[in-house]
Order: C-alpha cells, then sequence, then structure tokens
C-alpha cells in the first residue's frame, strides 16, 4: 500500500487540480473509514514523518467542504469522526483537532463550496433538450448520459445512519479519553462550536 500512497502523493505534488484533490479526499476517507484511523495514519507516516498531519492541514481540512454528492459527503464525515475519536496522535494536537471539528461541521451544516476551476465535464441534457435540438437544426452532438448504465455507488459507511450522531458520539470519546481535559477545554473557549457539537 505504501507504493499506492507515493504514487498518489507525487501526482499531487506534480500536478495537483481541484478534482484530483476531491477524489484523493474522498479515496483517504473511504481507506479510513474501512481500515481505522490509526492504521491509515501509520502508513502515510512511513513514507515520510508528519506526512499525514501535512496532507490533513494543507489538502483535506482546506477543500474537504468542496467536496459535491451526499454519499461522499457521508464518508468524509465519518472519516474525519473517526480521526477525532480513535486517533490518540491527533487528540494530543488541540489545534488540529480543532481544525477537525470545525470542517466536520461545516460540511454537516454548511453548503458546498464552489471550486477554484470550473469542472470540465460536459453539460448533462436530457431527453426534451435533444428533441428541442433536433427539431430545429438536423443532427447535432449533445451528450446525454444513459440512465440504466451508471452504477448504483456503494456506501462503505452503510452501518452509519446518521453522520451528525456518529460524528458527537466520536466527539463525545475523544472527550472521555486522555486528552479530554484539554480538549473540553478548548471546547469551552469557543462557545458557537460547544454549542454545534451539543
Amino acid at each position: 500500500m505504501g507504493s499506492v500512497y507515493q504514487t498518489l502523493f507525487q501526482r499531487l505534488q506534480t500536478s495537483r487540480t481541484p478534482k484530483y484533490v476531491r477524489i484523493l479526499i474522498i479515496f483517504l476517507s473511504i481507506l479510513v473509514t474501512i481500515h481505522g484511523a490509526d492504521d491509515v495514519v501509520a502508513q502515510v507516516n512511513l513514507i515520510q514523518n508528519g506526512l499525514f498531519w501535512m496532507l490533513l492541514q494543507r489538502v483535506w481540512l482546506p477543500n474537504v467542504q468542496k467536496i459535491t454528492g451526499s454519499l461522499e459527503r457521508k464518508v468524509c464525515v465519518v472519516a474525519l469522526a473517526s480521526l477525532l475519536g480513535e486517533c490518540a496522535e491527533l487528540q494530543s494536537n488541540a489545534d488540529t483537532w480543532a481544525s477537525c471539528v470545525v470542517s466536520c461541521l461545516k460540511v454537516l451544516h454548511g453548503a458546498v463550496e464552489s471550486d477554484d476551476m470550473t469542472s470540465f465535464t460536459p453539460k448533462t441534457q436530457s431527453v426534451g433538450d435533444l428533441k428541442h435540438y433536433t427539431g430545429d437544426s438536423g443532427f447535432t452532438n449533445v451528450f446525454c448520459p444513459l440512465q440504466g448504465a451508471v452504477r448504483a455507488p456503494i456506501d462503505v459507511c452503510e452501518s452509519v445512519k446518521q453522520p451528525d450522531l456518529y460524528f458527537r458520539e466520536r466527539i463525545y470519546q475523544a472527550l472521555q479519553g486522555p486528552s479530554g481535559v484539554h480538549l473540553k477545554s478548548l471546547l469551552q473557549a469557543s462557545p458557537e462550536l460547544l454549542a454545534m457539537v451539543q
């Protein structure tokens, strides 16, 4: 798995695009959900010490709001909640932990942020649009996706029915841990954040 991580991070470093960043965040979220937070953090940090935390602060947290799709956003929330509740190394770094809480709350309660660049995917048309174009000008080349050809997305965190409840459970799990006293004081220092978590 280490060579896969190296290839992904080399691609991120050489030709970073908003679409690639979104796909990378979703991929890492799926890995955290399936393999566990500590395992993914350890494997990424084997490449370079502290690489996961740098990736989390510079790529994941600033761009997680740009993820579209309810299933994709759910996976991101579950992964961030798992990191918040299970990863002792993250709980020992209060600033990064608080940034994760804020980002997770933005994904849960906020709207999707727009990307820096426009998407290169073609605009989807409907059959009604096709009839409109063919009646006026003869043959046109309109992109119409086949309705039955699209595979149904797979929910990797199917056991989590309510991501906001799962997030709260993981926050309380972190508050009961060894760094809980410090994390509680951090939450109490920001009443708005505390109100959103409860």
